[in-house]
C-alpha cells in the first residue's frame, strides 16, 4: 500500500477525483484494519462497506454516527467530521505546510476556501509573541 488515497468523483462533494497523500502511520492504521477484515475488498469493492448492503458504500450519515460515538468514548466533547478536517489543515499549517498543498489535500478549488479553515492558533500566538525582543 503507497502513501496515498484515490478519493474517486462519486465520493467527494466536488465530484471531482483526487489523489491525497498519508501519513505512514496512517497507511499502517489502514493496513491493520485490511488485516483484521475476514474477507479482503477487491479493488471495486468499499473500504468501508455498508452493514445493510456490503457492496455499497457506508453512508455518509452511518460515517458521522460511528465518528460521533468514537469522540464520545475517547471523552471528546464538541466535535465533528468537519472540525477533524480543521484540525488537520490547521496541524499542517502550524508545521510549515505550504498553503497550496493544504488546500490540494482538502481538495478545495480555492484557496481563499481553505484560509477560512484556519484559527488564531494559541501556540504560534506565543511563539510570535517569544519572537518579540525589548
Amino acid at each position: 500500500m503507497s502513501g496515498s488515497v484515490c478519493f474517486r468523483n462519486h465520493s467527494t462533494k466536488s465530484k471531482r477525483s483526487r489523489t491525497v497523500a498519508v501519513s505512514k502511520q496512517a497507511v499502517r492504521h489502514l493496513q491493520e484494519y485490511l488485516d483484521s477484515l475476514p474477507v479482503r475488498p477487491g479493488p471495486s469493492e468499499p473500504l468501508f462497506p455498508s452493514q445493510t448492503h456490503p457492496r455499497n458504500p457506508m453512508s455518509d450519515t452511518n460515517a458521522i454516527m460511528t465518528l460521533k460515538r468514537m469522540f464520545a468514548d475517547a471523552g471528546v466533547e464538541h466535535a465533528s467530521s468537519h472540525s477533524l478536517r480543521r484540525t488537520h489543515a490547521n496541524t499542517l499549517r502550524r508545521n510549515g505546510v505550504d498553503l497550496k498543498v493544504i488546500q490540494e489535500q482538502l481538495g478545495h478549488s480555492s484557496l481563499a476556501v481553505t484560509e477560512r479553515y484556519f484559527s488564531v492558533d494559541p501556540i504560534e500566538a506565543q511563539r510570535a509573541v517569544e519572537h518579540l525582543r525589548f
